[in-house]
């Protein structure tokens, strides 16, 4: 058997901190995800059920905020797209961000995170969160098309329960991120529901996708706020094939 290294901490609080006042808030929401059971081969398997306290929420916002205006930087110093095509990027981030805050907002971050190894340097990753904007989504994505020549986005490909599936490929060289984290040529599936967003990347990845949102869930209070269980050895083998490339 592969040897296994179990980390568990346990947290006291000084009194009166914010840190108590998040503390205080542990098994108190409900988790949206409670009950959803690992992916079969999963490296990297997530479950987040944390509370914000309201220092939190600020610097998370404030980190939203830098984000917006890292970007927009980065498009007006940009010579080779058009007014149109910034204009359209710029609509997108916004409308993106405003999802993430909307999930800050709540004061609570819930989201799963599975992903399973696929070859010497792939991955299939899928991933959700919840967020009360998630359905503004379904406006914004279709501007990724008007961003950048070579981008395509497939609305509604497919429906699954109450979220409904779209498809995006990003042009290579359009996010340099992005061609790192999913590679050039990807598909990338984006689910919306009402109040969650689901996200996909990889070999496999709609059928992962179908898989985790129709696999049975028992929303519950969870006073687990975060649990990672992973495997190392197929991250250190990508670690490796991306050095290498990179010589």
């Amino acid at each position: 058997a592969l040897p296994k290294v179990n980390l568990r901490t346990t947290v006291t609080a000084i009194p009166d901190t914010a840190t108590a006042a998040t503390i205080a808030q542990y098994g108190t929401q409900s988790d949206a995800f409670a009950g959803l059971q690992r992916l079969a081969g999963s490296a990297l398997s997530v479950r987040s059920s944390h509370p914000l306290d309201e220092m939190r929420k600020k610097h998370l916002k404030e980190t939203l905020s830098l984000t917006r205006a890292d970007i927009d930087a980065s498009l007006a110093a940009n010579k080779t797209r058009s007014d149109s095509e910034k204009d359209a990027f710029r609509k997108f981030v916004t409308g993106a961000l405003g999802v993430l805050e909307a999930s800050v907002d709540s004061g609570h971050l819930n989201g799963v995170v599975e992903s399973i190894p696929g070859g010497e340097d792939k991955f299939t990753t899928v991933a959700a969160f919840v967020s009360p904007g998630a359905a503004e989504l379904t406006q914004i994505l279709p501007l990724l098309a008007q961003a950048g020549k070579g981008n395509s986005v497939q609305m509604n490909l497919e429906k699954v329960g109450d979220v409904d599936i779209h498809k995006i490929q990003i042009a290579e060289g359009f996010i340099s991120t992005f061609d790192k984290v999913f590679g050039t040529h990807e598909d990338l599936f984006v689910g919306v529901a009402p109040q969650k967003v689901w996200i996909a990347s990889g070999s496999g990845g709609l059928d992962k996708l179908k898989t985790l949102i129709a696999a049975p869930v028992q929303p519950a209070v969870n006073p687990v706020v975060l649990r990672i269980d992973g495997n190392l050895l197929p991250w250190a083998k990508l670690i490796d094939a991306v050095a290498k490339k990179e010589k």
